[in-house]
């Protein structure tokens, strides 16, 4: 958890939004958090609900928005609906081919990885980079994933 201001619990809520596919947001009021919230959802993306006091935003952007919940807030509760796709989402990256991700033949050695890697997070050409840059958050994620993938298993 990054922040906290006060002693009340703090808990997001992800839940899916009728039968649209867009998603609910509920969260404590919190300006840091609205304000990354803009900057990761497109202003196309999402839609600020001024009588329920909620956000809703694209499918596309379940997993950046659950990591970041997940971040700033003691728990983050969703749905069945939305956990089921969390999983999928989830296990989709996790079964992603880590040395493929990086464009590399999965005999690289370790110090080509770790070169790859950093130049993949840095470089202003590459869509895997750190979002804090610009880069796309799914990306940065699959990236740091498939990393962490490859140093497991390497100590294994």
């Amino acid at each position: 958890m990054r922040y906290r201001t006060d002693s009340s619990p703090r808990v997001a809520q992800i839940l899916k939004d009728g039968d649209d596919e867009w998603y609910t947001l509920i969260t404590p009021y919190d300006v840091e958090f609205i304000k990354y919230f803009k900057g990761i959802v497109s202003w196309k993306r999402r839609k600020w609900d001024t009588e329920r006091k909620l956000w809703t935003f694209a499918p596309e952007y379940l997993l950046q928005v659950y990591y970041y919940c997940k971040d700033c807030f003691e728990d983050v509760i969703g749905d069945p609906y939305v956990t089921a796709k969390l999983k999928e989402k989830l296990q989709a990256v996790k079964e992603g081919d880590s040395y493929g991700i990086m464009h590399l033949k999965n005999t690289a050695p370790d110090w080509l990885v770790e070169k790859v890697y950093k130049i993949l997070l840095t470089d202003d050409r590459s869509e895997c980079r750190h979002p804090d840059k610009g880069g796309d958050v799914q990306k940065a994620i699959e990236l740091n994933m498939a990393m962490d993938k490859i140093k497991q298993r390497k100590i294994t």
